[in-house]
């Protein structure tokens, strides 16, 4: 964890999004973080039940946006950042392996659940 809090700082500790994710966590506890984790992992095991039905089906789409939203309790993450993020959880390892634990082809449908939302998302502006 201390090497992955390093790298983070590294590549993205200049960034404005990684300013506030830290103004918005510097009080949380560790409790505080199990119970995030948990969330996370909670809409990561819907998200991969309903693989069957597409990446473009409402439900998943719907389960999309809260992961979409979860993302955004540490900063504000643009389409365009959450597009980014989709990426990476196909071209990181680390991210693929997590993804991949879940359920096979999780990491793609990730990636690509994202796409589509963001793309949806945008077109209703």
């Amino acid at each position: 964890m201390e090497d992955y809090i390093k790298e983070v700082k590294r590549r993205w500790g200049h960034t404005d999004a990684y300013k506030q994710s830290t103004k918005r966590t510097e009080k949380w506890t560790k409790a505080d973080y199990k119970q995030i984790e948990e969330e996370g992992k909670e809409i990561t095991r819907k998200i991969a039940k309903l693989m069957d039905e597409g990446f473009e089906s409402f439900n998943v789409r719907e389960q999309i946006k809260k992961h979409h939203q979860h993302i955004c309790i540490f900063y504000d993450c643009s389409y365009e950042m959450y597009r980014n993020l989709g990426q990476m959880y196909v071209e990181d390892v680390r991210f693929t392996i997590y993804y991949e634990k879940f359920r096979p082809g999780l990491a793609v449908f990730m990636k690509n659940a994202i796409f589509y939302y963001c793309d949806h998302e945008e077109k209703k502006k």
